[in-house]
């Protein structure tokens, strides 16, 4: 793993669990070429994904009504290797 992908970080998002939003914060630094967080459920069916062209920390917003009530997974991937994926 490349030093740069070695600096990119995926959070827990919060609140969690939720019912209205909640958010997914993340830390991708300036070296990193592409990414994007992707949104699957328990069968590995992709439901949404972001592509990010803005570097540093930020966080992606995530409403209640996008998705219907569930377990789902979402991961973030910076320059093809998946960082860290985490569960809602």
């Amino acid at each position: 793993m490349s030093e740069s992908i070695s600096q990119v970080y995926l959070y827990q998002n919060t609140p969690n669990p939720f019912s209205r939003e909640t958010k997914i914060k993340y830390y991708i630094p300036d070296t990193v070429a592409d990414a994007f967080i992707t949104v699957t459920d328990l069968n590995g069916k992709q439901l949404k994904s972001r592509t990010f062209t803005a570097k540093g920390e930020s966080y992606i917003t995530v409403k209640a009504n996008e998705l219907s009530p569930g377990l789902y997974v979402y991961a973030l991937v910076a320059d093809g290797n998946i960082i860290d994926t985490n569960e809602w």
